[in-house]
């Protein structure tokens, strides 16, 4: 098993002699089964260990094994202990993912003090088996079936080619010590269930299972490496960036014949699900405007094009300016000046405003547009709605939410970036001009 061991860590590049290695010791089979085998290979190691307080002495005991265990192989030694069931309580997280929050922050903070440059963990052809079942249950795309990588990014897992009988068989044969933990016998968790009850289904069917499930994973590790591929030339294809928002053509989506797995894959990062995506694709045809949210962003189906944009919160922004203000900032900054006739160039820019300082009153307040809200756009006669002057203008619904209007006495005297209202131009007899610029 040794000779086996060191092969496949070779075959795969998992480390070397001149690394140093930070093993995540538990106290169990499967640990001390990887400590024995890293220590008998020579390897530079440290073991560390997590003591989550979920067992009482039972947990202060495998503290106390592990420790003395590497004392005794003059090994450093590392442990800490975590109040798991209230981080777990405080992120409205389980106790298990807690649980595997805390031990990696942990180890990435060892590693970085102790100059370690790997980190080995313990994970068996039954933890494949396992993880890819219990992703299944929670609905996986591809990555979910990959099962467990041997290497990612600094983790290594050089017991991947072993059943947890094997791992048992070696340390029973050479007479390794280890303590057993009794809520890995629990069926209260999901994975013990799957393991205890499911899994040993599966054996009955077909003996060879727990291989079959590690081939299925190295294929599926294949094809998630391929996919990955596709998706990044597809969202080179298809995510335009235009004015802080993602724009997709409803076009190419079609001409590109994008399924809702492939558009929800496109979508993951601002949080969207596999059952939106199919709604996008069900209602792409519709009305212009049809929107889905998620915590962070939102999308609208638009006339052209599919508008990726993050949530802002219309209410909240509102504040005011003085007339002694030089400067005030939005999503970019504009500079204020107070300028006097005669000899004024007249800025005819709409991301600009020059506007008639004897008929505003201060304070002025800037906030976002809201339904109902009527101007006098420069250059008409009557008034518009603000609404139908986007449209007007076409405007894309996902820059729609961000336009501002600044106001003075809850009248509108500039939809900012715009057009500033015909109430408040300039004139020859304005004496004072309120100048009010973009900055680059």
């Amino acid at each position: 098993m040794l000779e086996r061991f060191l092969q496949f860590i070779k075959k795969h590049a998992l480390f070397d002699e001149k690394d140093k290695l930070l093993v995540a010791v538990s106290g169990g089979v499967d640990s001390m089964v990887l400590c024995d085998l890293l220590i008998k290979s020579k390897f530079d190691i440290g073991i560390a260990h997590c003591n989550f307080q979920l067992r009482r002495e039972y947990a202060d005991r495998d503290e106390a094994f592990v420790q003395a265990y590497a004392e005794s192989y003059k090994v450093p030694f590392y442990s800490t202990r975590f109040d798991t069931k209230a981080y777990a309580k405080e992120n409205g997280i389980s106790t298990q993912m807690a649980a595997r929050d805390l031990r990696y922050s942990w180890f990435r903070k060892i590693m970085k003090k102790g100059t370690y440059n790997r980190l080995v963990t313990a994970h068996h052809v039954n933890d494949i088996a396992e993880t890819i079942l219990l992703n299944i249950t929670r609905g996986t795309s591809i990555n979910g079936v990959a099962g467990i990588p041997m290497s990612q990014n600094d983790t290594v897992r050089p017991l991947l080619s072993f059943t947890k009988s094997e791992l048992l068989g070696y340390a029973i044969n050479n007479e390794i010590k280890w303590r057993e933990d009794a809520s890995n016998k629990s069926t209260n968790y999901r994975r013990n269930k799957i393991r205890h009850e499911v899994v040993p289904i599966l054996q009955e069917i077909n003996p060879s299972f727990l291989k079959q499930a590690q081939r299925f994973a190295e294929k599926n590790e294949v094809v998630k490496q391929l996919f990955a591929k596709h998706m990044h030339q597809l969202e080179e294809q298809l995510l335009k960036k235009e004015r802080g928002a993602v724009q997709i053509s409803k076009e190419e989506l079609k001409n590109c014949q994008v399924s809702a797995f492939e558009l929800e894959e496109l979508l993951h990062p601002y949080g969207f699900n596999y059952d939106q995506s199919v709604a996008v694709l069900d209602t792409i045809e519709g009305l212009s405007g049809t929107k889905f949210e998620t915590e962070s962003h939102e999308l609208i189906i638009d006339r052209k094009y599919l508008l990726i944009s993050e949530r802002r919160d219309r209410e909240n922004v509102v504040f005011e300016i003085a007339a002694e203000d030089s400067s005030f900032e939005t999503d970019v900054l504009y500079a204020i000046q107070i300028k006097e006739q005669p000899n004024l160039v007249i800025d005819t820019s709409p991301e600009n405003a020059m506007l008639d300082f004897s008929k505003l009153k201060f304070p002025l307040t800037m906030r976002r547009w809201q339904q109902g809200d009527r101007f006098k756009p420069l250059g008409m006669k009557g008034e518009k709605l603000v609404s139908d002057y986007l449209i007007d203008q076409k405007i894309p619904l996902s820059e729609k939410d961000k336009v501002m209007v600044l106001t003075s006495e809850d009248q509108i005297v500039w939809l900012v970036g715009h057009r500033i209202s015909n109430d408040f131009k300039i004139t020859e007899e304005s004496p004072k001009v309120l100048h009010i610029q973009r900055q680059a």
